[in-house]
């Protein structure tokens, strides 16, 4: 068997995979707590079982879950390392100098030629594992924390730059100048308000007084034929009636105290007729008069018609009064009715467990 024999290397090497394979099993029997990894090694497994675990987690579940749930989550997904090997495996992944490296065998000089020529291979496969060794050397939390400091420093000189940038533009004078600006639009601004509510306080006064003199005018244009007097009302506000003219004053449908002017006028004719006739006949005429004029106006002072509209609105009054009474009467019936119903309804249930229990007992015999 030669060096440069290939069975020998396979032999070689599986006799090498199968010497590892059985280390690795022993080295899996004892606990990652028991092995000895420094404390450094410890905080990076920490560092990324929590990564793994926020990555997994919503930021409402990172608050709310305890620490032992998040633990079980890490088992899961599998953020726990178990075995001894796992650990050495992911070290070796991301530690420098950790890989095993490749044996250099000596190899005798026969052909010059093929020997350059594998050297040449040899150096080019050196070099690339050397180049993908150091982009793995770099561990996923070194490569953040460069990451986050590049984007400090940068931070720092935008903000720098910025305040230098408003030092230079912003000059004390033209600031003066931008504050005399905005105080003299403002003063325009307060001066035109002002003219627009003086316009429109004039305009308002204007209107009031076109209104009052349109009103004097109806007041005047009154056209008068024989008796009947036609006048044409005026827009505005209600006139205020003084105590004589309410006295006069037949509307409405309290027929009562519509009742009660009518018998004090008719007292009032009646003593009248005994003093002075002639006067108490003028008053009659005045009555009448106003009686057809004002009987489109809706005027009441007819003491039968109010006696029957009285009676009419007493008897209203009384219907109203018996059908609110039957209808309390029927509400307080269905109330009965319903609370029977469900008095019942208990009753029943009551009897019905009752007959259950008696059953049950009958069927262990506690019953006979």
């Amino acid at each position: 068997m030669t060096a440069d024999d290939p069975s020998a290397d396979v032999e070689f090497l599986t006799r090498i995979a199968s010497i590892e394979s059985k280390i690795r099993k022993i080295s899996d029997l004892v606990p990652i707590s028991s092995w000895g990894f420094s404390a450094d090694v410890q905080e990076k497994l920490r560092q990324r079982k929590h990564r793994i675990v926020n990555q997994q987690l919503t930021a409402k579940e990172k608050k709310m879950l305890p620490n032992s749930r998040k633990q079980q989550v890490a088992r899961t997904v599998g953020g726990v390392c178990r075995h001894v090997t796992e650990v050495i495996d992911l070290l070796g992944a991301s530690a420098k100098g950790v890989q095993p490296k490749k044996a250099s065998f000596p190899v005798k000089e026969d052909n010059p030629k093929g020997n350059s020529n594998n050297d040449n291979k040899k150096e080019n496969i050196e070099k690339l594992e050397n180049s993908r060794q150091l982009d793995q050397s770099l561990d996923v939390l070194e490569q953040r924390e460069m990451a986050i400091r590049k984007l400090q420093e940068k931070l720092k000189v935008m903000k720098a730059n910025r305040q230098s940038k408003k030092k230079a533009s912003v000059d004390s004078s033209v600031a003066q100048k931008f504050e005399q600006e905005r105080k003299l639009k403002r003063r325009v601004s307060k001066m035109k308000m002002k003219q627009r509510r003086s316009e429109e306080k004039r305009q308002k006064e204007n209107g009031n007084a076109e209104n009052k003199t349109e009103v004097k005018k109806a007041k005047e244009e009154i056209v008068s034929f024989s008796k009947f007097d036609f006048l044409v009302k005026a827009e505005g506000k209600k006139k205020r009636l003084s105590t004589s003219e309410k006295k006069q004053k037949f509307t409405g449908k309290d027929y009562k105290s519509l009742l009660n002017k009518v018998e004090k006028r008719e007292e009032k004719l009646e003593k009248l007729r005994e003093k002075e006739p002639k006067l108490a006949i003028e008053m009659e005429d005045d009555i009448r008069w106003n009686r057809a004029v004002k009987k489109a106006q809706g005027v009441k002072d007819n003491a039968e018609m109010l006696k029957k509209g009285l009676k009419r609105k007493e008897k209203m009054k009384e219907k109203r009064k018996e059908q609110w009474a039957d209808r309390e009467k029927k509400v307080e019936r269905e109330k009965a009715k319903r609370q029977e119903k469900r008095m019942e309804n208990l009753q029943k249930r009551i009897d019905l467990k009752k007959k259950n229990k008696l059953k049950v007992m009958r069927k262990k015999g506690r019953i006979l």
